[in-house]
């Protein structure tokens, strides 16, 4: 018995693998991100409202700024942010067949509210120097694609956020990038 990576299905003349569907996956990235002194929130995620579940598989991180390697943390959070000053971030469906996205990508300049119900997923110090040489852009931050493993997720209202610990980062240009996927739930 093959497994059903490695049945092949006749197709005319072609031979062709089985490949199990997809759910739909998105991206969304923001490049030169100018963070808040004593940031907190710098980017959030949302799931974008009932019914959705969005499930996080890779995040980026990398950046220059006067040489410091503050530790960001990764949290989900029960509500979402309000307030700070924000810019609504560009989501790339991965296949152009794929739905609209229900998932809210923000951007943050400025911090906004943050709300209490707030769990650390991953906490990670990134080292930024005052170039991009030899800075590590080349592997995520934190990845769950493996076989087996089990990204974080969210549901309804909730949403992840990317946050600094009231860290303040001289002269930052913060290069984030996030992959998800996304269905009903």
């Amino acid at each position: 018995h093959l497994s059903h990576l490695a049945e092949l299905l006749l197709d005319g003349l072609e031979v062709r693998p089985i490949v199990p569907p997809v759910a739909p996956q998105y991206s969304a990235a923001v490049t030169g991100l100018v963070s808040a002194s004593s940031a907190t929130d710098i980017i959030t995620l949302g799931a974008g409202g009932a019914g959705r579940r969005l499930a996080l598989r890779r995040v980026w991180i990398g950046g220059t700024a006067t040489a410091i390697t503050p530790t960001f943390s990764l949290v989900r959070r029960s509500f979402p942010t309000t307030g700070g000053t924000s810019a609504g971030m560009t989501i790339v469906p991965h296949d152009e067949r794929n739905p609209q996205t229900a998932a809210l990508a923000t951007s943050y300049t400025a911090n906004p509210t943050v709300t209490a119900g707030g769990v650390v997923v991953r906490n990670q110090k990134v080292p930024l120097g005052a170039t991009a040489a030899g800075l590590a852009y080349n592997a995520p931050l934190w990845d769950w694609t493996a076989p087996g493993a089990q990204p974080p997720t969210l549901t309804g209202n909730q949403q992840f956020a990317i946050n600094l610990n009231s860290t303040t980062i001289t002269a930052p240009l913060l290069d984030i990038w996030l992959e998800w996927q996304e269905d009903a739930c």
